[in-house]
């Protein structure tokens, strides 16, 4: 299992919480994250997260993918995650959106991850 996830500290979450204007800040998320990541430490979980390039799109993008389906929410412009349509993805033929958007797309970006604290 891996969780890519943006770095609290940098300026992308910085700007994506003025967006927000939440209580729970977007900082605050990550970090309760990476604190219940970190009590399974032992169980093969890697952590990264995004590098600054990838930052600005990946803040407003979170997937769940399990073998050939995935859930997509697409945050919107001024909203928070929770607030955001969730979409489906099935795998239907090679070389579709799946397998552009999952197996190329999000591979790219977990590839350029960089190593969280716990990760």
């Amino acid at each position: 299992m891996r969780f890519l996830l943006g770095d609290p500290d940098s300026p992308t979450t910085r700007q994506r919480e003025d967006v927000e204007n939440s209580a729970l800040s977007v900082s605050a998320r990550i970090n309760v994250t990476l604190a219940e990541l970190g009590k399974l430490a032992d169980s093969g979980i890697e952590t990264r997260f995004s590098n600054a390039a990838d930052a600005p799109s990946h803040i407003s993008l979170s997937v769940f993918r399990f073998d050939s389906e995935a859930l997509v929410t697409p945050h919107l412009a001024s909203g928070a995650g929770h607030d955001s349509p969730l979409l489906q993805l099935r795998r239907h033929e090679a070389g579709g959106m799946f397998d552009r958007f999952c197996l190329h797309h999000v591979e790219q970006i977990w590839e350029r991850g960089q190593s969280s604290p716990d990760g």
